[in-house]
C-alpha cells in the first residue's frame, strides 16, 4: 500500500438545468445561460449542476483536488465588458432537472409545490470556485473551473452522500448588466463538451485488518474471533495486506473461500 499514491476519475454530470429570473419558466433540453440579459428589466440567469460521485471512488478517499470542465458556446456583453466573474456555490437544497411540471424555477426547486427558501435557488454563501470568462463573441472554448473548495465539497458528499446537490454558477447581479455565457449542457449532441467533474484523490491509510466469515447474503458478517457483527454496506472498500491490494466488498478470497477481509473492530 503506498500512501502517496494519487488516483484520477472523471465522470460526466448527471442533471444540469437553467434557471431564469420568471416564476414558472424552465429550461433543461438546451444551452445552459449564467449572466443577466441587458435592459431595464434585466433578467437573471443562474445554471444547476449535479455530479454523482462514481462507485470506484471508495470511503477512504482523501480528495486532493477537483474541477469542472465546461465548453462555452456564446459570451456577450452590452456593456462593453472585457471579461466577467462566474461564482460557483455549493447547493443545500434538492431540485429537478426537465421540462414543467416537475421542474426546478427561479421559484421551485420542484414545480408546482415545493418552492426554494429563497428565489433563485438554495446555496452556501460561500465560494466553491470562481472564474474569469472573456467576453468572445460567437467563440467555442473550454473552460476549467477548480478551487480547494470544490475538493472540500466532493470530501463531504463522500462524507454523506444525501447532501450531494450539486452547484449553482451564477454571476453577481448587482454589478453585471448585459453580460451572459452559454454553455453546453449534458444534452448536447457532443458528448466532449458535456459538464464533467475530474477529481484526483490518495487513500487513507486504513486500520489492521482481521479476517471475517460470511453468515448470510444480506451484508451482515460475523467476525470468526467472536468480535461482533459488521454491516459491509457502510464501509465496503477495504485494503488485504495478505493479497496487497484493495476489496471491494462482498468480494470472496481468491485463497479461502467464503473468507474476506474486514476491518478488525
Amino acid at each position: 500500500f503506498d500512501p502517496t499514491a494519487t488516483f484520477e476519475v472523471t465522470v460526466p454530470a448527471t442533471e444540469t438545468a437553467v434557471i431564469y429570473e420568471e416564476a414558472e419558466k424552465a429550461y433543461t433540453f438546451g444551452d445552459l445561460h449564467v449572466g443577466r440579459f441587458s435592459g431595464p428589466d434585466g433578467m437573471d440567469q443562474r445554471t444547476l449542476l449535479q455530479f454523482d460521485l462514481p462507485a470506484s471512488l471508495p470511503g477512504n478517499a482523501r480528495i486532493q483536488h477537483a474541477s469542472i470542465g465546461l465548453v462555452t458556446k456564446l459570451t456577450g456583453s452590452s456593456s462593453f465588458e472585457e471579461s466577467f466573474e462566474i461564482n460557483l456555490h455549493r447547493l443545500s437544497n434538492s431540485w429537478s432537472e426537465g421540462d414543467l411540471p416537475g421542474s426546478s424555477t427561479w421559484l421551485h426547486r420542484h414545480y408546482p409545490d415545493q418552492f426554494w427558501s429563497s428565489p433563485g435557488g438554495d446555496f452556501f454563501t460561500e465560494l466553491s470556485a470562481s472564474v474569469s470568462i472573456p467576453v468572445t463573441i460567437g467563440s467555442m472554448e473550454e473552460m476549467t473551473v477548480s478551487g480547494s473548495r470544490l475538493a472540500d465539497d466532493v470530501q463531504s458528499w463522500l462524507a454523506d452522500p444525501q447532501s450531494n446537490f450539486g452547484w449553482i454558477l451564477k454571476v453577481d447581479e448587482s454589478a453585471s448588466s448585459g453580460t451572459t455565457v452559454a454553455f453546453n449542457s449534458r444534452f448536447a449532441r457532443s458528448a466532449w463538451s458535456h459538464p464533467r467533474l475530474t477529481i484526483r484523490f490518495s487513500l487513507e491509510p486504513m486500520p489492521q485488518w482481521g479476517s471475517w466469515q460470511a453468515s448470510n447474503l444480506d451484508g451482515d458478517y460475523e467476525d470468526t474471533n467472536g468480535l461482533g457483527w459488521i454491516n459491509i454496506r457502510t464501509a465496503p472498500w477495504v485494503y488485504s495486506y495478505t493479497f496487497e491490494r484493495w476489496l471491494y466488498l462482498p468480494e470472496p478470497s481468491p485463497q479461502s473461500g467464503y473468507w474476506i477481509y474486514f476491518p478488525r473492530l
